[in-house]
């Protein structure tokens, strides 16, 4: 995001336009946060940088999108600029009548008419799968385990996808309807379904999902049921039937992609925080049990967060660590071979060069995995 902050030179428009709106939201967000803190609402804005693929489009420009976040109960919502920006204006004027001491001025607290609230039931995008339609175009069966990938581009879990071509009534096709070139399908009809069977590994944050698509021209989204648990069985088919497949729908099947998006309603778990945990060993209540402020619970999220970056960043550190003693000693094992007469390196010394040295590959568990191949392997193994 810094590099988007500096300077005009070699940027594209894009980049420019997104420059000027982080410029013009950035201190929208600092002021939402202020008030949250001021009037303590639990919640804290942050700013966030969404694809268009992370949004289910195939193309176009990234986007300046706030993320909501209830420091109390760790529900998290996205809220595109414009929801942004009339929240905040909303905000500014409960804020102003707490400043005038208005004493009902948070008389709409957990309702819709309180800027700073969210309907916990409500959906959030958990993430996006794609999955390429060109085998459509020649009539094969398509199955795939997709990634469900979210706006940062980390993996939330995975998506089996596929798309089956079928007669007009649903059944299989026989040996002679497969094709050589997608365009002998133009002016011919097309019948196919897509199969959302389940998906895998999701977040056990979120109680209840399901997958929403749109294929070709589709205006409403297809909706799979809303299925419970963290290994949902949705249990989708759809069937398609184009009467008559035109030039444009051949270069959509040939190159482009069908993005389905995971959506997710989140479970609200109140946090535990360190007042309320001495509370309860001590067997307190009442006041003594209460949450923090909004102002103690950003401290705390703050922490968590630079916690979060030193440990990502010592894990990097470690990981080239380990490469680069693996480098080293794959160029020990290189030179030995090198330097022997007949060009070969035993077994055993290969062993000992990488359990030579306290970390990389040469790491205990590789020393006791290689020791566990014996010396009956060492004495079959040469490298050339």
């Amino acid at each position: 995001m810094a590099a988007l902050l500096g300077g005009a030179g070699g940027k594209s428009k894009e980049d420019l336009l997104l420059q000027e709106d982080l410029i013009h939201m950035l201190p929208m967000v600092n002021e939402a946060n202020a008030m949250s803190e001021e009037l303590d609402k639990k919640v804290k804005f942050e700013v966030a940088l969404i694809a268009p693929q992370a949004r289910g489009l195939k193309e176009g420009r990234t986007e300046v999108n706030v993320k909501h976040k209830n420091l109390e109960t760790g529900t998290v919502f996205m809220w595109d600029r414009n929801k942004f920006i009339d929240r905040k204006f909303m905000m500014q004027e409960m804020y102003q009548n707490y400043v005038e001491g208005d004493k009902n001025w948070n008389d709409g607290a957990g309702t819709e008419s309180d800027p700073f609230w969210v309907d916990p039931a409500g959906p959030v995008l958990i993430g996006t799968s794609q999955i390429i339609l060109k085998s459509l175009g020649y009539l094969i069966e398509t199955q795939e385990k997709l990634p469900i990938t979210d706006f940062k581009g980390n993996d939330e879990g995975y998506l089996q996808v596929e798309i089956n071509p079928c007669n007009s009534s649903g059944g299989d096709l026989g040996d002679d309807d497969f094709v050589d070139n997608p365009q002998e399908l133009v002016g011919k009809s097309l019948s196919f379904k897509i199969l959302i069977p389940h998906a895998r590994g999701l977040n056990s944050k979120y109680d209840k999902t399901f997958a929403s698509y749109r294929f070709y021209l589709d205006e409403d989204p297809t909706k799979t049921e809303m299925v419970a648990g963290s290994n949902p069985e949705y249990k989708h088919e759809k069937m398609f039937h184009f009467k008559v497949v035109t030039e444009s729908m051949i270069e959509y099947i040939e190159q482009g992609q069908l993005i389905i998006e995971v959506w997710g309603s989140q479970k609200e778990v109140p946090r535990s925080t360190p007042a309320a945990k001495g509370a309860k060993a001590t067997g307190k209540s009442g006041a003594a049990a209460q949450a923090k402020s909004t102002k103690e619970l950003m401290a705390a999220e703050k922490a968590k967060d630079n916690s979060k970056e030193k440990e990502a960043a010592r894990r990097a550190d470690a990981a080239e660590s380990r490469a680069r003693a693996a480098e080293d000693k794959l160029n020990k094992i290189a030179k030995l071979a090198s330097a022997s007469p007949d060009k070969k390196i035993s077994a055993d010394q290969v062993m000992a060069i990488m359990n030579s040295g306290g970390g990389g590959a040469g790491s205990s568990h590789d020393k006791a995995r290689t020791e566990n191949m014996g010396a009956e392997g060492s004495r079959a193994c040469n490298i050339m």
